[in-house]
C-alpha cells in the first residue's frame, strides 16, 4: 500500500509556496466588487463568517462574476443537471488575519525555523499578505446535482475538512469517482482562466498571485478590497 504520508509530503512539494508568492507585486486594477446576486444565477453561500460584514451575500470582482457565468455554463454543457455551489468569495483583510494568526498560535511550536513555518501555515491559510480572498479574486466551489435533489457530488473529502489531507486535489486515497468529479470541477474552471490551488479542491482565483503564479503572469491585478461599496 501506498506510504500515505510521503505521498502527501511529494503533494505538499508540487503546491505553490508562500515564498513563490510573496514577492509577486501587484498592480490594482480598480475593478470593482459586485454581488453574485446583481444578476441571475443559482449560486450561493453557505459560510458565517463574513455574515455581518456581506449581509448573506457573495461578493467577487467583476470580472470573477462573469468567468464563474461561463464555467457554469461551459459545466452545463458537460452535466446539464449540475451546477455549481459558491460556498465563499470576499473575505476582509481582518478575518484572514484572524485566521492566520489562529493557526500561527498552534503551529509555532512545532517549527523554530520562520520560513518553514509560514510555509506550514501557508497550507492551511494563505498568508494574508498573498491571500487571495481579500482580494475578491478568489472562489470556493463544488458542484450539486438537481437531479438528485441539489445534493453535492462526491468530491472524495467535504469541502473545507482541514483535518483530511485527501483534500488535496491529486490525493490518490480517494474513489476514482471523486477523482473524476474533482478533475471535471478543475478543468472546467481553467478553461475560463482560474488558477487552481491544488492544497485545497474546492478554490480557485483570478486576478490574484495564486494566477499570477500558475500562467507566468508580470503582475497580480487585484490587490486586498479595504471595504464593500
Amino acid at each position: 500500500m501506498m506510504n500515505k504520508l510521503l505521498t502527501y509530503q511529494l503533494l505538499e512539494d508540487q503546491m505553490v509556496k508562500y515564498k513563490d508568492l510573496k514577492k509577486i507585486k501587484v498592480k490594482e486594477c480598480g475593478e470593482p466588487l459586485i454581488t453574485l446576486s446583481t444578476i441571475n444565477n443559482c449560486y450561493q453561500n453557505e459560510l458565517n463568517d463574513m455574515e455581518s460584514i456581506l449581509r448573506k451575500k457573495v461578493w467577487f470582482r467583476q470580472t470573477v462574476v462573469k468567468k464563474l457565468i461561463l464555467a457554469q455554463k461551459l459545466l452545463k454543457k458537460i452535466r446539464p443537471s449540475w451546477q455549481f455551489l459558491v460556498t465563499y468569495g470576499y473575505r476582509s483583510y481582518e478575518v484572514q488575519k484572524k485566521y492566520f494568526n489562529q493557526i500561527l498560535k498552534k503551529l509555532r511550536l512545532e517549527y523554530q525555523n520562520k520560513n518553514l513555518l509560514y510555509e506550514a501555515i501557508h497550507r492551511q491559510i494563505a498568508i494574508p499578505e498573498v491571500a487571495g480572498h481579500p482580494t475578491g479574486g478568489a472562489v470556493d466551489l463544488t458542484i450539486i446535482d438537481d437531479d438528485d435533489n441539489n445534493k453535492q457530488i462526491n468530491m472524495g473529502t467535504k469541502i473545507y475538512d482541514f483535518n483530511n489531507k485527501d483534500i488535496y486535489t491529486f490525493t490518490p486515497f480517494i474513489p476514482l469517482k471523486a477523482k473524476k468529479n474533482r478533475l471535471l470541477l478543475r478543468l472546467v474552471m481553467l478553461k475560463v482562466g482560474f488558477a487552481p490551488f491544488d492544497g485545497e479542491w474546492w478554490h480557485f482565483s483570478f486576478g490574484d498571485k495564486e494566477w499570477v503564479f500558475y500562467y507566468k503572469k508580470s503582475v497580480a491585478i487585484y490587490n486586498k478590497v479595504i471595504k464593500l461599496p
